[in-house]
């Protein structure tokens, strides 16, 4: 049997065995040193280590059970050391971490902070994955990781500047009205015209927060430019019809 076997044997001992052994050590005790005195001998040794005895016994189940709430409380909880890198593979402060399998967020100090999951939010099969956003500077990354014994685990997530975020909005004239068929472009992306409703949805080269350039353009209408953040809320461009004279159009 190993020690931490023999600790939780000893744990699941009620505190009563424990205040027993406590009350006959201090019963031999009392006693040997009452006939010690009546003798005026010193105390006899042997009675001495059996009292000793008897407290080490008496005290085991509490250093038991104080072990396995050590136990029960690291079990409790995954404590995730993540390090995160920049694209040059330096490490990176300021990194907002959150998990799939926790509302909790961390920052990062010198590339370094830590995760904790809950072993109640879990899921059955232990697969999380842990997120790390650089939004300062538009930089994102993830990593998956499998949660088993180890409380402790590690793991490394490397930050990339993602230009996958797509920019949606729509095209209206000064009136409120849709325009259809409006030719919308992205500086450096994609274009398309706007739908029957005024509306268009564009890649760009761009992440998540970034703001790109909008050019929008139909005949009647002056061109205008516009910025936006990309992968955001929609952006709602205003295009004013004029006249061939050059005066704006009455409704």
């Amino acid at each position: 049997m190993t020690i931490p076997d023999f600790l939780k044997a000893i744990g699941s001992v009620s505190g009563s065995w424990s205040l027993a052994a406590y009350s006959i050590a201090a019963v031999l005790a009392i006693g040997n040193l009452v006939v010690s005195r009546s003798r005026k001998e010193s105390p006899n040794s042997i009675i001495w280590g059996i009292v000793a005895v008897i407290c080490v016994l008496g005290l085991t189940p509490t250093i038991a059970n104080a072990y396995l709430e050590r136990l029960r409380i690291i079990g409790a909880v995954y404590r995730i050391r993540t390090t995160v890198l920049s694209p040059e593979h330096f490490p990176v402060s300021g990194a907002i971490l959150h998990t799939t399998a926790s509302n909790q967020t961390t920052e990062t100090s010198q590339g370094i902070g830590e995760v904790t999951v809950p072993r109640a939010t879990m899921p059955a099969d232990g697969k999380i994955t842990i997120y790390a956003d650089l939004d300062a500077q538009f930089l994102h990354g993830h990593a998956d990781i499998q949660l088993a014994n180890d409380p402790n685990p590690s793991v490394s997530i490397e930050l990339r500047a993602s230009g996958d975020a797509v920019i949606s909005g729509l095209v209206e004239d000064s009136a409120g009205h849709a325009v259809p068929d409006a030719t919308v472009s992205v500086l450096g992306g994609a274009s398309g015209v706007t739908a029957a409703n005024g509306t268009f949805k564009l890649t760009t080269n761009a992440a998540a927060g970034q703001m790109v350039r909008l050019h929008v353009e139909k005949k009647g209408y002056p061109a205008v430019d516009q910025d936006h953040p990309a992968g955001r809320d929609p952006a709602t461009i205003v295009l004013t019809r004029v006249h061939s004279a050059g005066k704006k159009a009455q409704r």
